[in-house]
């Protein structure tokens, strides 16, 4: 599963996409169509006056890819 998610997130990357939600969205639809149990998750945090949203996707409620600050977040879906 790490080694799926890195690999997408590597393509994305050369292809400049930098939208947590498309690559998560892609990471969790490859590994379920490849038979994987994972969690797609999707929150929020309040950033001084601002509200922010994050999502990234998880296996045992430990994300597969690196993810900082997670713990800032407020988690709202977890599909």
């Amino acid at each position: 599963m790490m080694q799926i998610s890195r690999l997408i997130k590597k393509c994305a990357d050369k292809l400049k996409i930098k939208n947590c939600l498309s690559i998560s969205l892609l990471i969790f639809i490859h590994l379920k169509k490849k038979g994987f149990d994972s969690n797609f998750n999707i929150a929020v945090r309040k950033k001084n006056t601002k509200l922010e949203s994050h999502s990234w996707v998880s296996f045992n409620d430990k994300p597969l890819l690196f993810e900082s600050d997670l713990n800032e977040y407020i988690l709202i879906e977890k599909i």
